[in-house]
């Protein structure tokens, strides 16, 4: 868990897990993920606030359903019923990763809220 304004580095880790392997949940915290491994049946990092950056360099993902799962609609409840608030962007930089998985089945590598896939 990644909370408010906090800025976490993590180096050559394995991580096992269903889903949230990691989660960012905090505005404006950053993530730093490197030389670490990934083996999930669902999501290895969520982002479910407005993190400021997110990096993942030489990481290995297996299985993975979501590598990177972002929450990018928000919403708050009041008395006047639910209002949905568009979350700033996230800079995420993924560099030199790799992939493993059932090739049967196509994972996406960062998957938002809104259904927007990228492979």
């Amino acid at each position: 868990y990644v909370g408010k304004e906090a800025k976490l580095w993590i180096n050559k880790c394995v991580f096992h897990a269903y889903s949230g392997a990691i989660r960012v949940a905090g505005d404006d915290a950053s993530l730093t993920v490197k030389h670490s491994e990934f083996v999930t049946g669902e999501s290895a990092i969520d982002v479910i606030s407005c993190a400021q950056e997110i990096i993942i360099k030489n990481c290995t993902f297996k299985n993975c359903e979501h590598c990177i799962k972002i929450q990018d609609n928000m919403y708050h409840l009041s008395s006047n019923g639910v209002h949905f608030v568009k979350q700033p962007k996230v800079r995420l930089i993924c560099k030199d990763n790799i992939f493993e998985g059932d090739h049967d089945n196509y994972h996406a590598i960062v998957e938002t809220s809104q259904g927007n896939r990228v492979y």
